[in-house]
């Protein structure tokens, strides 16, 4: 089953009130407010394309994909769109980042531009 991932892709880029952003976005009150309490069963693709340039992110990235009723063969490319843990990690590890010290993100930040 597909269900749309936005709040995931939000929180990854330390969006905390996702209503209020998607309002002040463009997205009407009555969508941000659907979007923003996961009450999605359907969404336009201009919609998809305009949160995509606002989040830096492609439309696999609003969607998440679980098995559901139906049986999908392994190896197929919906398996693709399936999050694991590393995305609650990766949430994780944002959260601690910005709880640093701006000293320690300095630091990271040099050994990252070293290591490129």
């Amino acid at each position: 089953m597909l269900t749309f991932n936005l709040l995931q892709v939000l929180r990854v880029r330390w969006i905390r009130q996702p209503y209020g952003y998607l309002v002040r976005n463009g997205i009407s009150p009555n969508l941000a407010h659907k979007m923003a309490n996961e009450q999605i069963r359907a969404i336009r693709l201009d919609h998809i394309e305009k949160l995509c340039h606002l989040l830096n992110c492609t439309p696999n990235d609003l969607f998440r994909f679980s098995p559901g009723r139906e049986v999908v063969p392994p190896g197929h490319a919906l398996h693709r769109l399936a999050r694991k843990d590393d995305e609650q990690q990766a949430v994780e590890w944002l959260t601690a980042l910005h709880n640093l010290p701006l000293e320690e993100l300095r630091k990271l930040a040099k050994e990252k531009k070293e290591g490129e």
